[in-house]
């Protein structure tokens, strides 16, 4: 099978043969193993990243709810005091 369980094609990029594997042994057998302060550091900037991923995703969601607000709201305004207009179409967080 080849990468992701797709097939295995003629020249995939997935085929070795034995001297590509003797050559990714040789790389690894001179290879260090990353030690338990290296992955805390890499786990560290993995969720920071992660965590300004999500600002930066949530970000467009706050600023179109505070434009609908913003349009409901004016819309009320429009409609004038004599013409109901629904509270429940005001976007707030859940």
């Amino acid at each position: 099978m080849g990468f992701c369980g797709g097939p295995v094609m003629v020249g995939d990029v997935g085929e070795t043969n034995a001297v590509d594997d003797q050559k990714a042994y040789s790389k690894l057998k001179g290879a260090t193993t990353p030690t338990s302060s290296d992955l805390d550091l890499f786990m560290e900037a993995y969720c920071m990243e992660l965590s300004r991923l999500k600002e930066g995703m949530e970000q467009p969601i706050k600023e179109a709810a505070s434009f609908i607000n913003a349009m409901n709201i004016e819309l009320k305004e429009l409609s004038g005091p004599n013409n109901a207009y629904p509270a429940d179409l005001l976007c707030t967080k859940k």
